[in-house]
């Protein structure tokens, strides 16, 4: 009687969980990813005269071309990238999984062609990557467990390399450039697809989160009456 009042227990717990995460993904990330996306669509097109016009500290949005940036990868081209590792970890029901975590992120002061001159894309190491176009395997280890084809402890480096069309939304710096929170390989309009695309998928994760939550809550209900 005691171990099933501590399941009930349990499940009421793990409920209130799944439904605080299904609030936490499905209302409040969706809808500021939703937000920003809005945002972003909504900044005005610049030209070079409307850059150097907008006050320091605005948000802003260009799109142009990366451009004379140094290779900081030995030889693989990249100027702004993540370095990454493969961890994995065991679950009791799913079994081995792997998943890339991000070990450093590489974005000094780059050049960026943009509407005819060049801006500058300064310092930001928080900066988000999105759709970075390359990747490149760095080092696989000679030994350890495998998942989905990748040896635990691989490194890759993926980002951005010159040349490739980058639309950078932050915060303008001075009259020569801005300090990106954000890097996206496209232009503006594919960047707030992307954004909206993301706004759903959370949407989804959130309320399979608070179906799980609900059902929980049922069942629960069920096993006190059944009692």
């Amino acid at each position: 009687m005691r171990d099933r009042g501590c399941a009930l227990i349990i499940m009421g717990f793990m409920s209130l969980v799944f439904l605080a995460i299904g609030v936490g993904v499905g209302l409040f990330a969706a809808g500021e990813t939703s937000r920003e996306a809005r945002a972003i669509a909504a900044l005005p097109e610049l030209d070079v005269a409307g850059f150097r016009q907008t006050a320091n500290g605005d948000l802003v949005v260009v799109t142009g071309g990366l451009v004379d940036n140094a290779d900081l990868a030995s030889d693989e081209g990249f100027v702004v990238y993540w370095e990454q590792e493969w961890d994995v970890e065991y679950d009791d029901e799913d079994g081995w999984e792997g998943d890339w975590s991000t070990v450093r992120t590489v974005a000094p002061d780059c050049t960026l062609s943009f509407a005819g001159s060049r801006l500058v894309l300064y310092h930001n190491a928080e900066v988000d990557l999105d759709n970075p176009p390359h990747e490149t395997t760095v080092y696989i280890p000679n030994s350890g467990q495998t998942v989905e084809g990748i040896v635990e402890g691989t490194i890759r480096h993926v980002g951005f390399k010159d040349d490739d069309p980058v639309t950078a939304v932050g915060h303008k710096t001075d009259g020569e450039g801005l300090t990106p929170d954000r890097l996206f390989s496209g232009d503006r309009a594919a960047l707030v697809k992307y954004l909206q695309g993301e706004a759903v998928t959370l949407r989804i994760v959130g309320g399979i989160f608070a179906l799980v939550a609900v059902g929980l809550m049922i069942a629960s209900v069920v096993a006190i009456f059944r009692r």
